[in-house]
């Protein structure tokens, strides 16, 4: 059976200035050339379990929040292209090889009103041969009328090839026949798909689950009376928002004891359609809703607001945004400039407090990573060291060091001419929300596989 859709590609970079972004916040990982995360590369001694996994390449962390097809001339062609994510799996580290057989499984935790426009997709190492169909979730979750979908007791059978194609690297020759049981609720409820084939059982696992206080950012243009552009201003909210949890565990993530062994794979994420959130796209409420209006409360309270915007009710208790400042490496200006993100919260009990970081580029037209600055000198040798600054006057007078790496030259950022204030003299004009930050994670999880291929 052939896929709901076959079309042409066209060029996407034709369609960016029409587009708003919806960009994710990747928690819970470790790249591959930056050791200032923990979580992603780890070696546990249960039953003499040993493990690792990185995350090598995140291609970008920002979708385009427009449908994935676009009728031309009564046809339909694809607008954008998959995000790729490459990771490696081990049951190696540090000289020691696990004894025991591994079952790996890559756990995705997002929001569902992101993930409910995803379609994800397992491959090899070179991206080509599929280890999974590709799994359109909002087809897998929803029924024709937009209700969660629930299956049957003792389960029912969907063959992957019905769902629509988003450029699906396996063709027909990687599409299954799933069993699928459960059903999702308002914030409840899980979905089990699962395909036996020749290598053995794969299964694909979706959990909801409700937070009345979960945190995200919506970010907003600034620009001057003048047209110049500014970084995005973002201001950091929380609400009530379902999370899902999606688990993916397949034979080939399978690694055997007292053997060397290593497996890379590529997690493709394809946005299908437009996500629809009053949060972004639109102008706020003019009057104490206002963006400005909301950050001028913050600085005057110094404390939490609530805010309503398209009907909803909220509370905002921060915000951050970037600015570019010189910097020096063994006490040596160098040429260009740095990204240092420049945040500010609030709380009850603390009033605002500021902190700092800085962001680094993974690779050329990658995605980035932040790193915290949380050393400060009184010179770019790095040898007069210095509290970190409590206000922002502070700050200017002083040198902060990016934590990248550990390395023997550590990146040093002058923050002369640093500022908490996303106005400035400039007279920014915040304008319409157009972008909307997530905290997600991405892990994998590891279990020993038993003598009859279970799990304990």
């Amino acid at each position: 059976m052939e896929k709901k859709r076959k079309v042409k590609k066209i060029p996407i970079v034709s369609y960016f200035c029409y587009l708003l972004a919806v960009s994710i916040l990747f928690t819970g990982v470790t790249f591959a050339r930056y050791t200032a995360a923990t979580s992603g590369d780890a070696t546990v001694s249960v039953a003499d379990l040993v493990y690792s996994y990185t995350i090598e390449n995140l291609s970008t962390a920002i979708f385009p929040n427009n449908d994935y097809y676009l009728t031309m001339n009564d046809q339909q062609v694809a607008t954008k292209e998959a995000a790729s994510l490459r990771f490696t799996i081990s049951n190696q580290k540090d000289g020691r090889v696990s004894p025991v057989d591994l079952q790996a499984s890559l756990r995705f935790y997002l929001p569902a009103e992101l993930a409910d426009t995803l379609a994800l997709q397992l491959t090899t190492q070179d991206g080509n041969v599929p280890v999974t169909p590709q799994i359109v979730l909002s087809e897998l979750l929803y029924d024709q009328d937009g209700g969660y979908r629930q299956y049957a007791a003792g389960g029912e059978t969907i063959d992957t090839s019905t769902f629509t194609d988003y450029d699906d690297r396996g063709g027909t020759s990687g599409e299954r026949v799933m069993q699928v049981s459960g059903g999702l609720g308002e914030g409840t409820g899980t979905v089990v798909a699962s395909y036996d084939d020749t290598e053995g059982i794969s299964l694909f696992t979706v959990s909801a689950q409700d937070y009345e206080d979960a945190p995200y950012s919506v970010g907003f243009a600034r620009n001057s009376t003048a047209g110049n552009a500014a970084s995005v201003f973002y201001l950091h909210c929380r609400g009530r928002m379902t999370y899902y949890t999606v688990d993916i565990s397949v034979p080939a993530m399978y690694l055997e004891g007292n053997t060397t062994s290593s497996r890379t794979f590529v997690l493709y994420l394809t946005s299908t359609k437009k996500i629809e959130s009053g949060d972004f796209g639109v102008q706020w409420e003019e009057g104490e809703n206002s963006p400005a209006s909301v950050l001028e409360a913050l600085e005057d309270t110094k404390a939490p607001v609530s805010v309503t915007a398209d009907g909803r009710q909220f509370t905002v208790d921060g915000y951050r945004f970037e600015q570019e400042l010189t910097y020096y490496r063994g006490g040596e200006l160098q040429q260009g400039t740095t990204t240092v993100r420049v945040e500010k919260s609030f709380t009850e009990e603390d009033g605002a407090k500021l902190a700092f970081s800085h962001v680094s580029r993974i690779e050329a037209g990658g995605s980035e990573i932040v790193h915290d600055i949380p050393y400060f000198y009184q010179n770019a040798a790095g040898d007069a060291p210095a509290t970190a600054p409590a206000t922002i006057e502070d700050a200017q007078n002083l040198f902060g060091e990016c934590t990248n790496n550990g390395i023997d030259d550590p990146v040093r950022i002058c923050f002369a001419g640093v500022t908490d204030d996303p106005i400035g003299e400039e007279e920014y004009v915040i304008g319409s929300s157009q972008q909307k930050s997530y905290e997600t994670q991405l892990n994998v999880r590891f279990v020993q596989r038993s003598v009859t291929g279970g799990s304990v």
